[in-house]
């Protein structure tokens, strides 16, 4: 059994789009506040993740643009090793993410993300545009709704096509971490290190393909535990991780505990 750190979330069941699969928490589409990257002031780091890799077979591998500002993520399938996912991101003309596309292994565009800013130019909603009749013309057939507090995302809602609300995502912070995740109904209690999160480099204007994603990625520090409480309060599963970490203070390698399967992960890393 393969264990991942997104083993444990729930992806979009009503539609076969793009719903991310990243083995560790990657998901291309865009939180706007405050993205962290090579110029951070508070956790500098000139290392952007390259690459990640388990039992010799590569998970993901991202590409940046000229400005080293996320460009691509390509999605392997764990066995064969064959593309399954491919997300293109565009911005506009002032570096903000405006879309994200997503093909799938045969180079088909599969779906559509627009992202529309409030005017503290944070994501304000995301929509989701597929082909349903397969005649080229992309429609919204679901979009998300975030809302902030203090500068952090405290609640996300999805609607359908209906515009009628049909999920409630809502997260609590302490010291730039989420500690506490509601997904719709289970809740994700996490505990974390002290070291840099491995996506920092990414920069956080990767994210909102699928809320469901967002508490680890979104994090200034990397998980060392989950707890997954369901709707009721029953304990559904403990996750661990531990780290080794590079001269950078970067993830070098983690290794995922759930039920006794372990999954060991290798972190490459671009640095100026």
């Amino acid at each position: 059994m393969n264990v991942s750190l997104n083993y444990f979330y729930r992806t979009h069941k009503e539609t076969n789009l793009c719903v991310m699969k990243l083995p560790y928490i990657l998901a291309a589409g865009i939180l706007a506040t405050g993205v962290l990257s090579c110029s951070d002031d508070e956790y500098p780091t000139s290392c952007r993740l390259n690459r990640s890799t388990s039992e010799g077979n590569t998970k993901m591998q991202a590409y940046y643009d000229g400005s080293q500002r996320l460009q691509r993520i390509v999605v392997y399938n764990d066995e064969t090793q064959v593309i399954d996912q491919d997300f293109r991101v565009y911005r506009n003309g002032d570096g903000n993410i405006d879309s994200t596309y997503c093909y799938n292994a045969s180079g088909e565009l599969i779906a559509k993300y627009r992202m529309l800013y409030n005017i503290d130019d944070e994501i304000g909603r995301i929509d989701l545009l597929a082909d349903l009749d397969s005649d080229g013309d992309f429609e919204v057939t679901e979009h998300f709704e975030i809302l902030y507090e203090g500068g952090e995302v405290s609640e996300i809602r999805k609607f359908n096509l209906f515009d009628v609300q049909t999920g409630t995502y809502t997260f609590e912070w302490q010291d730039g971490n989420v500690t506490q995740f509601n997904n719709n109904g289970p809740t994700l209690e996490l505990d974390y290190d002290n070291k840099l999160n491995l996506y920092t480099g990414i920069g956080k204007d990767v994210l909102f393909l699928n809320p469901q994603l967002m508490p680890i990625i979104m994090s200034k520090n990397n998980p060392m535990e989950v707890i997954q409480h369901d709707a009721s309060g029953s304990l559904e599963f403990t996750l661990t991780i531990v780290y080794e970490y590079n001269e950078h203070d970067l993830p070098s390698q983690s290794t995922a505990n759930l039920d006794g399967n372990t999954t060991v992960t290798y972190y490459d890393y671009d640095c100026d």
